[in-house]
């Protein structure tokens, strides 16, 4: 008799299997097994969405948010704020809905 295939993941595994693709460094495999990165937040993998919006940003604007005068001081100014209220907005809906345990 050949043994039960394994379960699929359910809860907080489910989450984490939907969002590691979503993380090009944990697309390799260690020693024949994918990756699995634990680290404290001095070290934080960027999922491909992050990537691609500093990449965007090092290309087109790459200035000092808050010292410039200048065109690419002011658009990277502006970038920062709407991105800044973006989060507040996203971080607020997800604190209200129970997000966050403690």
């Amino acid at each position: 008799m050949s043994p039960a295939p394994p379960a699929a993941p359910s809860g907080s595994a489910a989450l984490g299997a939907a969002l590691r693709g979503d993380f090009p460094i944990l697309h390799q495999t260690v020693n024949g097994r994918p990756l699995v990165y634990l680290d404290n937040g001095a070290t934080s993998q960027k999922p491909e969405v992050v990537l691609r919006a500093l990449d965007d940003y090092n290309r087109r604007i790459n200035s000092n948010v808050h010292r410039g005068v200048h065109y690419l001081a002011a658009k990277a100014r502006r970038g920062c704020v709407c991105r800044r209220r973006g989060l507040r907005w996203l971080a607020g809906g997800w604190l209200a809905s129970g997000g966050v345990a403690g």
